[in-house]
């Protein structure tokens, strides 16, 4: 590799890599921080701070479709198989409104079946008996991959980035 402009192509794919890695983990805390949210709305309810708590709920999703929904809930649970029982509790702790669904649950098993069904998409679906159980790879897996970055390189190239962005913050 002493071609300096090989070493230049490799730096930037683990570059690449490694925000793509970084908003991964973003994305996580986002989810977390909506659960977090959902959880405040009884007791906002019991103080009267409801409609600002509902409001930052529906900001947060409003331009989310379900299957974004999932796949989001999928990644942030990798490497784990998820039955679509576990995928619509995950959901209702983000605060997903199925109130305009007659069928909660065959909407979130029609939206896991397209998703693996599609070759643009990498959830992949595991067979367990007559159930079936879901999960996708965060896309720093399957970008890393295809650049030939492992996921731990991955890793330490997000937190070097991240380093690096806390550092300009501070100037």
């Amino acid at each position: 590799m002493n071609d300096p402009f090989a070493a230049l192509v490799e730096k930037t794919k683990r570059e690449i890599v490694g925000m793509t890695a970084l908003q991964e983990r973003i994305e996580k805390k986002k989810l977390d921080a909506r659960k977090a949210l959902d959880h405040m709305k009884d007791v906002a309810s019991d103080i009267g701070a409801a409609e600002t708590v509902a409001a930052a709920l529906v900001q947060e999703i409003e331009h989310r479709s379900l299957p974004d929904e999932i796949r989001a809930v999928l990644r942030a649970n990798y490497p784990d198989w998820l039955r679509p029982t576990v995928v619509r509790g995950e959901l209702t702790q983000l605060g997903w409104d199925f109130s305009e669904s007659t069928n909660q649950l065959a909407a979130i098993h029609m939206a896991l079946k397209r998703m693996a069904e599609s070759s643009s998409d990498p959830t992949e679906e595991q067979p367990m008996g007559r159930r079936k159980s879901y999960r996708c790879a965060p896309m720093s897996y399957t970008l890393g991959a295809a650049f030939g970055v492992s996921p731990a390189i991955a890793g330490k190239e997000a937190n070097r980035l991240l380093k690096q962005m806390a550092d300009e913050i501070k100037k």
